[in-house]
């Protein structure tokens, strides 16, 4: 797979690696999943180094935005948590019980 170069303005910047379900597919699915539950940790450690060591976090509008940023993100993990959760009861009440042979009797 060639390496392609962000170009801005005629100079090229950071190389840009494209990603496809090529090589998707050749990581695990627990690798996977790792990555993108870290992609929670680490938007609450941007947002708790954005409100606390940035130099507009005292101002209103900043607040709202990271405010609103965050109570998005938890409605939005808490709804798929709770689709999650709702679709396995489903399919566990919607599996017939596992029937038992009788018991021959000599």
């Amino acid at each position: 797979m060639p390496v392609q170069r962000n170009v801005i303005n005629g100079r090229a910047n950071n190389p840009v690696f494209p990603v496809d379900l090529g090589v998707l597919s050749t990581v695990c699915l627990s690798t996977w999943r790792l990555l993108h539950y870290t992609s929670y940790a680490a938007f609450m450690l941007v947002t708790a180094h954005g409100l606390t060591a940035g130099t507009d976090s005292q101002k209103l509008g900043f607040q709202l935005l990271f405010g609103a940023s965050v109570l998005l993100t938890v409605i939005l993990l808490g709804y798929r948590i709770g689709v999650k959760r709702s679709s396995r009861r489903k399919s566990a009440q919607a599996r017939p019980a596992a029937r038992v042979a009788p018991r021959e009797t000599a």
